[in-house]
């Protein structure tokens, strides 16, 4: 090793420039296969996250024109939905902030939640108990305070505990009844977007009435099929003058889901492509680098090195070459994508944009092939030198 090491250091600056080169090629193959990851990485998770199956839930995606003509029709649209028993629940959340004195800057990220949204995706609770029915329709007063979870960072921080009380800026008091378990997660803008909020120093405040938001959710009923529920959910919203698009949620991940593969992939084709023509640059400048070190050749054998030990030292070369670049654009990589989380305000959320170690494994894998054709060249190249050839060489 210490040979190999010592014959790359004669080379400083076109060794260098190789593994630049190797260093760019696997750090775009990097990036690219880090966009595509987030669509797998959003299709698995999203399910794993929810506490009931998607395809039991619908996406209403509720369009912003008018909202003040329209706030009233929108709630006689989710009435009369779960009247009819169309659907089980219309549900939503929202992030937002709260205000008090205890929380660092005077403000934390809170996340409010309407009658139903739990069912969806329960919190994991590690003491105190969860939200239940009758929390969504408290007065918010001293007397009658709202109940909240906390994340457990949070309450650490913020020294909070069971029984805790908070008052905002509005005079709306707030009492603990439960802190979140380590690590609990929920979503961020709308659950298809593959974004995950950290819960860890959120709060957590049933609503009864939020206003209007953009995405709802709702429960399908065992009774009708889903190509019903959805045709009576457009009916209903035509009948109430409201533009609304109504997608099962599983069916929606699914159409994103390609959409990003198919968007991403021709990146990932083109990195691999990038990838293929530095490999074989390399096997052609590894090659021609040989032969212009005929007289190094020569007098190694002269001093008594073999053709195989010569052999290993030349493959020996690139293959270290190969791994220093493998380790740059590693290092690149993740000081390009980052971890994955994002710091927004206060929110701590995951993207799912980053360099993984199955993704690491890969390039490693991708690093040994691109060694192989300089590798198999210079296995060729340098069985056709003959001694007579080589200064200091043998007859």
């Amino acid at each position: 090793m210490r040979g190999i090491f010592n014959s790359l250091c004669k080379r400083k600056l076109s060794n260098t420039l190789l593994v630049i080169q190797i260093a760019l090629a696997l750090l775009y193959f990097f990036a690219s296969a880090a966009s595509l990851q987030t669509a797998f990485y959003a299709n698995i998770k999203i399910p794993k996250v929810m506490d009931m199956p998607t395809s039991e839930i619908v996406h209403l995606e509720v369009q912003h024109d008018e909202w003040g003509l329209k706030e009233q029709n929108f709630k006689r649209f989710c009435k009369n939905l779960e009247e009819s028993g169309i659907v089980q629940v219309v549900t939503t959340y929202r992030n937002t902030d709260m205000y008090n004195e205890v929380f660092i800057n005077g403000t934390n990220p809170a996340l409010e939640i309407t009658l139903g949204m739990n069912r969806l995706k329960q919190f994991h609770v590690v003491e105190g108990r969860d939200l239940r029915e009758g929390d969504f329709c408290k007065k918010g007063t001293k007397k009658e305070p709202i109940p909240i979870l906390v994340g457990n960072k949070l309450a650490e921080d913020a020294l909070l505990k069971m029984g805790s009380m908070i008052c905002n800026g509005n005079d709306i008091w707030y009492k603990v009844t439960g802190i979140l378990a380590e690590d609990d997660t929920w979503f961020f803008q709308k659950i298809t977007d593959g974004i995950f909020l950290s819960l860890d120093n959120q709060v957590i405040i049933p609503i009864s009435d939020n206003g209007l938001e953009m995405n709802y959710y709702c429960i399908l009923t065992d009774n009708k099929s889903k190509t019903e529920v959805l045709s009576e959910i457009r009916k209903e919203a035509e009948k109430q003058e409201l533009i609304i698009e109504a997608d099962i949620l599983s069916e929606e991940m699914n159409v994103i889901f390609e959409e990003t593969l198919s968007e991403n992939m021709k990146w990932l084709l083109f990195s691999v492509i990038i990838l293929i023509m530095i490999s074989v640059g390399t096997a052609t400048i590894i090659t021609a680098r040989m032969y212009s070190r005929k007289k190094e050749i020569g007098i190694r054998l002269a001093v008594g090195y073999s053709m195989k030990r010569i052999y290993l030292l030349l493959t020996g070369e690139i293959t270290v070459l190969c791994m220093l670049a493998f380790g740059a654009a590693i290092l690149g990589t993740k000081g390009l994508l980052g971890n994955g989380i994002i710091d927004m305000a206060g929110m701590i959320v995951f993207t799912g944009y980053y360099l993984s170690p199955e993704l690491i494994l890969l390039g490693g894998l991708i690093t040994i092939t691109m060694c192989l054709p300089s590798i198999i060249a210079l296995y060729v190249s340098f069985h056709k030198l003959q001694p007579k050839d080589l200064i200091g060489g043998k007859e």
